[in-house]
C-alpha cells in the first residue's frame, strides 16, 4: 500500500516541446486529458520549457509560447508540424505518407490546430500563446503548480543582430567556428532578461515559478574562448530573482540544468539565495545515475529530472523502472524534496510513468512488485505473474534494441542512438544477436499473450506487442542497411560503380529493407491509439522511410552502372485494417460537452457514431459525428451526470467496427464536472 503522505512534495512531469510524438501537436483536449491524468496519479507539479533558438542551444528554431520583441523586433516562432523542417523533419503532405498511414490524418498537415490554422506568423504566436493560456487555465483548476521557462544566455538570431556588438560576445561552437552570443554581462542583456520576465508574467499569470535553463550545448560540449567558460552566470540568475521579488513575489525562480551540473550547482549554491530551487535533468539521457551533488545543498529545495524516455530511442518501447528506482531512492536519500520526469509519448511509457508516480511517494518500491501489480492491472491476476516476469527481465537486462550506453549518448555528434528525432532519424547500428534473441522471444511472448487472455486485457498486450514487433523489424532494416552502406561507401571512395556481384547483393539487401520498413511500419500502424501514437507515425514516414528506404535506394542508383536496374519501393502496399479508435477520450465533461474525435482505419466506414448512456445502462443516446477528412470523424458529447461511451463506425456492407474494440461489457467512463 501506498504510504499517506508522499516523500516528494514536488512530484510532476515535464513534456517536452519540439518532436511531433510530444505536446508540440497538442490541442486543448490533449492537454485537458493529460492534466486529469496527472492528478489520478498523485502529481502536483507541471513544468515547460520553451525553445528560444540561438546559438546556444539545439533547437531548429523558436516556439511560439514566449516570443517577444525588442525594440520593435520580433522573431520566427512556430509549433512544429509535418510541414516544418526543424528537428530532422522534411515537409511532406500527409497524403504522400506510406503503407495507407495517411488514412489516420484527416489532412494534408499533422500538428497543432494553432499551428495548422494560423494565418501567417503573428497569427501562429498568437494562437499558441492562447492555446497553452487556456491548458494552464485548466491545470490551475485542477490543483496543480505550473512553472513555464526558457534558456536566458539563447535569444533569437533576428534580436540578437538588433543588439549592439558590445552586447554580443564570442564563443566557440562545437566545430571549432566563433559564434556571436548574448553576453549575459551586458546592460542589454539585463534589460532582454526583465523584458522576457515582464512578458512571461503578463502572458501567463498562472504560472507559480519560473524557470532559469542553463543552455543546452553547455552540459554537452566545452564552450570557450581561452579561459573564458560560456557561463551560467549567477549575478545574472540573481538579477531575475530579485526582479521577480519585486514584480510577483509568489513565484519562485528556479535554476535548471542540463545533466553534467555537479560543478556548475555547487558554484551557484554558494552565490545564490536559497528560495531557489535547482533543478536539472540527469545526464547522458538519463542513463548516468542522479547526481550526488543533490546531497550537498543544503536547505535548498533540488528537484532532479530523470528521463521517463529519451529522444534517441523515441521509436521505440523503453523500459527503465530498475533505473527509476534506483534514481528515486538516491534523490531521496540526497534530500531532494521533489522529482520531476521529462518525456514524450504517453501511452507506450505507462509502465514507467506509473512506476514513477508510486514511488514518489514509496521511494525503494521493488521492481518486481511494481510490475506484479502493473501485470495484474493490465491482464489479470491468472497471467499476471507471467507478464510481469517477462517485462522485469527486459527492464532489468536493458535488453531492448535501441538502449543506450554512456558512449553513445556522451558522444558531441548527436548522431547515435537507433532513431534519433533530433537528427540522424535512421541510423543503422548494429544490434548483438542476443538482445535480439532476448527481444526477439518477447516481442513473440506478447503476442502468444494476446491471444489467451480476456477481450479488455487482450486490447492492452496487443499495444505493446506492436511496439516490440516494430522495433524488430527496424533492426532487421538496420542490419540490411549496414551491408547496403558498405557497399556503397566503398564503390564511392574509389570512384568506381558496383560491380555486377555488389549490385546483386545491394539489390538483394535493398529487398530486405523495404521488406522490413513495410512490417515495421504497419506493425506500428496496427494498434496506434494517441496523438502521440500519431506523431510517431507521421514521424516514420517524414524520417525513417526517407532515409531507410529512399536515400539508400537512390545511394545504390548513384554508384550503379544501370541505375534502372535497382528495384523500387511500393510505398502504396497496405494491409487491410477494420478499426476505430478514440486517441484522447474525454473523462470530464464541462457544461458545454466535450470534443470527441474518432479515427477510422478502413477506408470504407460510411458513419461514425458515439453512443452514449447513464451508468445504469438507461438514456441512451447516439451522436453522430462528422466526418472531418480521410478516417478522421469529431463531435461533440454532452451529459448531465456520470455516462459511459462507446464509438461505432459502419462500413458500406453495414458492418459494424466498436471502440473500444472489446465485448460490449466494456466502455469508457466519464464524470461530469461540477453538479
Amino acid at each position: 500500500d501506498l504510504q499517506r503522505a508522499p516523500a516528494f512534495a514536488t512530484r510532476g512531469l515535464l513534456p517536452w516541446y519540439d518532436f511531433l510524438s510530444g505536446p508540440t501537436a497538442w490541442n486543448l483536449p490533449e492537454y485537458r486529458l493529460y492534466i486529469d491524468r496527472m492528478v489520478r496519479m498523485g502529481l502536483n507539479f507541471l513544468g515547460l520549457h520553451v525553445y528560444s533558438t540561438g546559438s546556444v542551444n539545439r533547437s531548429g528554431g523558436a516556439e511560439p509560447f514566449l516570443s517577444f520583441s525588442w525594440r520593435g523586433i520580433g522573431h520566427d516562432g512556430n509549433l512544429d508540424t509535418t510541414q516544418t523542417a526543424r528537428w530532422g523533419y522534411q515537409p511532406m503532405r500527409t497524403s504522400e505518407f506510406a503503407f495507407g498511414t495517411s488514412e489516420v490524418f484527416a489532412g494534408e498537415v499533422f500538428g497543432a490546430d494553432a499551428a495548422i490554422e494560423a494565418q501567417g506568423p503573428l497569427d501562429a504566436v498568437a494562437r499558441a500563446k492562447e492555446l497553452l493560456g487556456a491548458a494552464l487555465d485548466y491545470a490551475k483548476e485542477r490543483g496543480l503548480r505550473i512553472c513555464v521557462g526558457f534558456e536566458p544566455a539563447a535569444i533569437p538570431q533576428e534580436i540578437l543582430t538588433a543588439i549592439p556588438a558590445n552586447a554580443r560576445r564570442a564563443k566557440r561552437d562545437r566545430d571549432g567556428s566563433m559564434q556571436q552570443v548574448l553576453d549575459l554581462t551586458s546592460v542589454v542583456a539585463h534589460d532582454i532578461l526583465r523584458l522576457r520576465l515582464d512578458d512571461l508574467l503578463n502572458t501567463y499569470p498562472q504560472v507559480d515559478a519560473i524557470w532559469l535553463w542553463q543552455n543546452e550545448d553547455a552540459a554537452w560540449t566545452t564552450q570557450h574562448v581561452g579561459a573564458d567558460t560560456l557561463p551560467f552566470d549567477a549575478s545574472y540568475l540573481q538579477a531575475a530573482h530579485d526582479y521577480v521579488q519585486q514584480r510577483a513575489p509568489q513565484v519562485q525562480v528556479v535554476v535548471s540544468g542540463w545533466g553534467a551540473v555537479h560543478d556548475l550547482l555547487d558554484g551557484l549554491h554558494a552565490e545564490l539565495p536559497l528560495d531557489m530551487p535547482f533543478s536539472a535533468l540527469n545526464h547522458n539521457l538519463g542513463t548516468s545515475d542522479t547526481d550526488e551533488v543533490y546531497g550537498r545543498l543544503g536547505e535548498r529545495s533540488r528537484w532532479p529530472i530523470p528521463w521517463l524516455e529519451d529522444d534517441a530511442t523515441l521509436w521505440q518501447p523503453q523500459f527503465h523502472v530498475e533505473r527509476f528506482r534506483n534514481d528515486i531512492e538516491r534523490a531521496h536519500r540526497f534530500g531532494a524534496d521533489g522529482m520531476i520526469g521529462i518525456h514524450w509519448r504517453t501511452r507506450v511509457i505507462d509502465h514507467v510513468a506509473s512506476y514513477f508516480a508510486r514511488a514518489l511517494w514509496q521511494p525503494g518500491l521493488d521492481t518486481s512488485d511494481f510490475y506484479r501489480w502493473y501485470g495484474e492491472r493490465l491482464v489479470g491476476a491468472e497471467h499476471r505473474d507471467a507478464f510481469a516476469g517477462k517485462i522485469e527481465a527486459i527492464d532489468r537486462a536493458h535488453a531492448w534494441p535501441g538502449d543506450l550506453d554512456d558512449g553513445h549518448v556522451g558522444s558531441t555528434a548527436w548522431s547515435h542512438g537507433h532513431s534519433n528525432e533530433a537528427g540522424a532519424a535512421f541510423n543503422p547500428l548494429p544490434t548483438a544477436p542476443e538482445v535480439m534473441d532476448h527481444f526477439g522471444g518477447f516481442a513473440d511472448f506478447l503476442q502468444e499473450l494476446a491471444a489467451t487472455v480476456p477481450d479488455e486485457a487482450a486490447e492492452r498486450i496487443r499495444y505493446h506487442a506492436s511496439q516490440a514487433t516494430f522495433a524488430r523489424h527496424y533492426v532487421n532494416s538496420q542490419q540490411a542497411a549496414i551491408v547496403v552502406d558498405r557497399l556503397v561507401d566503398a564503390a564511392t571512395s574509389e570512384h568506381r560503380p558496383l560491380t555486377d556481384a555488389e549490385l546483386s547483393e545491394a539489390c538483394r539487401e535493398l529487398e530486405r529493407i523495404y521488406d522490413a520498413v513495410r512490417e515495421a511500419v504497419e506493425a506500428y500502424y496496427a494498434e496506434i491509439s494517441t496523438t502521440a501514437d500519431l506523431g510517431v507515425l507521421a514521424s516514420l514516414s517524414l524520417k525513417y522511410v526517407q532515409r531507410a528506404m529512399w536515400q539508400r535506394h537512390d545511394a545504390v542508383r548513384q554508384v550503379a552502372v544501370d541505375p534502372a536496374a535497382v528495384p523500387i519501393p511500393d510505398l502504396s502496399q497496405r494491409r487491410p485494417i477494420q478499426r476505430v479508435f478514440v486517441p484522447v477520450p474525454p473523462e470530464l465533461i464541462g457544461p458545454d460537452g466535450a470534443v470527441i474525435e474518432a479515427i477510422a482505419q478502413a477506408r470504407d466506414v460510411v458513419s461514425v457514431t458515439v453512443v452514449t448512456e447513464t451508468l445504469d445502462g438507461g438514456d441512451r443516446r447516439e451522436i453522430a459525428l462528422t466526418h472531418r477528412g480521410r478516417g478522421v470523424w469529431a463531435g461533440e458529447i454532452e451529459a448531465t451526470g456520470p455516462i459511459r461511451y462507446w464509438v461505432e463506425a459502419r462500413n458500406s456492407n453495414d458492418g459494424l467496427i466498436r471502440s473500444p474494440g472489446v465485448s460490449n461489457q466494456v466502455y469508457s467512463a466519464v464524470m461530469i464536472e461540477g453538479g
